[in-house]
């Protein structure tokens, strides 16, 4: 999962080493030299600087939730943190609908409302989700059979029994960081969304109005 695709690609950290390392060190990877990641693309901002480039104002939201998202996925891409995998793939799913969404919008095509609600409470429940799935990994671990010497005194026939390890599923502190500094990043960014639904979707106070705003976070 940690390589490139393709069928025995895959790397994993090696704690003896200090270092993330393939089993085949002839199948291509995405590691430099040192073990570590060698590049890394972000197009998280693309739709913010189109917004820019048409002399409009970046909102708070946008700009944290872009911002926060290239550091977020640094981290997460540079420690190789496992649950980061599962949550680009969520976020991928829910950021095609929306793409969808600005699409038939920019193609004129009327959109319920339930929908476009429907679309901001999927990313609210995203990043909750998200969140508590990636901080869970700090505190469970998980038991293996390895193949040990028996001791001595043991019959010739059994020279290897089976014995059990306890493994973290987090067991690098480069790991733990990327959790926790996307959870520390997703607590706010959660409030600001929050504030777009309520603001966005209901009744103002003020005027009585709803708000019929297009924009979906």
């Amino acid at each position: 999962m940690h390589g490139e695709a393709g069928l025995g690609n895959a790397i994993a950290y090696n704690v003896t080493a200090s270092r993330w390392t393939s089993e085949d060190p002839s199948t291509p990877s995405s590691l430099s030299a040192t073990g570590t990641t060698s590049s890394t693309d972000f197009y998280e901002v693309v739709d913010t600087a189109i917004i820019i480039a048409k002399g409009k104002r970046s909102s708070t939201l946008q700009t944290y939730h872009h911002a926060g998202a290239m550091m977020c996925m640094w981290s997460g891409i540079r420690y190789m943190s496992p649950p980061i995998w599962a949550w680009v793939a969520y976020n991928s799913g829910i950021h095609t609908m929306m793409y969808t969404y600005y699409t038939l919008t920019a193609l004129s095509v009327p959109i319920p409302q339930t929908l476009k609600k429907s679309l901001t409470t999927m990313q609210i429940i995203q990043f909750l989700v998200g969140a508590s799935y990636a901080a869970i990994h700090s505190f469970i671990a998980y038991i293996i059979p390895i193949q040990v010497p028996s001791p001595k005194g043991s019959p010739a026939a059994l020279k290897h029994h089976t014995a059990y390890q306890t493994v973290s599923c987090i067991n690098t502190s480069g790991e733990t960081f990327a959790i926790w500094f996307n959870v520390l990043y997703l607590t706010p960014l959660t409030m600001l969304f929050v504030r777009f639904f309520v603001k966005s979707y209901f009744r103002s106070p003020k005027d009585g109005k709803r708000s019929s705003s297009k924009k979906v976070e």
